[in-house]
């Protein structure tokens, strides 16, 4: 893993977000599947279906896009459309779908695709309940370790651009 541009996904990712929850005119859409080369089928408002790509830093490596996710797209349905973020927090999509920020039928379409169950909520998301030890243990030993510590890495680069601790998500990477 590249740790900078981890870092760097991470911190445009966050930016996003946070534009997002300030209440920026933005385009929301759900993940629908994996048509595979880097294309997504999108759920967009209205019923409308588009396909996307990811930004160029979001790599399977550095921020993986899958089906039932919500994201921030950018374009139009002529020249297509790019991710250009992910939310990893349900709350904060429900913080959207409250202020009528973003349309309810997008949450119904990615919870209906069946991820939305993995997006964690703020309550319990950085609890660790296991040790570093353990945890690479159960995943497979030495690239397990290596994989934490470069999220680990990428995760204090981020919080040095800018970001808090508790707004870095280590698990997106």
């Amino acid at each position: 893993m590249n740790i900078k541009k981890a870092a760097s996904a991470l911190n445009q990712n966050y930016k996003k977000i946070k534009a997002a929850l300030s209440g920026a005119d933005m385009t929301f859409a759900a993940v629908e599947k994996n048509l595979g080369r880097a294309q997504f089928l999108l759920k967009l408002a209205e019923n409308k279906t588009a396909t996307g790509t990811p930004r160029g830093l979001f790599t399977a490596g550095t921020m993986r896009i899958s089906p039932g996710q919500v994201v921030i797209v950018e374009g139009d349905m002529k020249n297509g459309y790019e991710i250009v973020a992910r939310f990893d927090k349900l709350c904060d999509v429900q913080k959207l779908v409250k202020a009528n920020l973003m349309p309810a039928s997008i949450l119904a379409a990615a919870s209906s695709v069946g991820g939305i169950e993995t997006i964690q909520e703020e309550d319990d998301f950085f609890e660790q309940t296991e040790t570093v030890a353990d945890e690479t243990e159960a995943m497979g030993g030495k690239a397990a370790r290596q994989k934490y510590e470069s999220a680990s890495a990428a995760k204090a680069l981020a919080t040095r651009l800018g970001m808090s601790d508790d707004e870095v998500d280590v698990d997106a990477i």
